[in-house]
């Protein structure tokens, strides 16, 4: 079954390098958002299995992104990629049930192992 995967940053370099990057595992649709208003209308439409956000972006931070969507779909996975984490992000992180924070710049082999593991229960693509 395909499991769908929301890729949230405002920084468009990270959008296409996680995109290309994910793209190839198997069995996932990836859809992105250059912001949180622009998830925000995905999510009212589409659930999605996985989202990944940046943390802080204009008008809506990654956090409130995930409050807003485990309202609609409780279940979600959510992971966070960072180069602003703290003890608060963490403790607001565990709050939200967010399954790992990533630090910026992340590598793309260890996101895709983790993802792979969530999705599939492997580390295989």
């Amino acid at each position: 079954m395909t499991k769908r995967i929301l890729i949230v940053d405002d920084e468009e370099n990270v959008l296409i390098t996680l995109e290309d990057g994910l793209g190839s595992i198997s069995d996932v649709t990836i859809t992105t958002a250059p912001g949180g208003a622009e998830a925000y209308a995905k999510l009212v439409t589409t659930p999605f299995d996985l989202i990944i956000t940046d943390y802080k972006m204009p008008r809506m931070s990654g956090l409130q992104l995930i409050e807003f969507a485990r309202q609609l779909y409780p279940t979600v996975t959510a992971i966070i990629l960072t180069a602003y984490r703290t003890e608060e992000l963490e403790r607001r992180a565990e709050a939200y049930r967010v399954y790992k924070i990533f630090d910026k710049p992340a590598p793309l082999k260890e996101i895709r192992a983790t993802i792979n593991q969530l999705l599939h229960g492997s580390d295989s693509q």
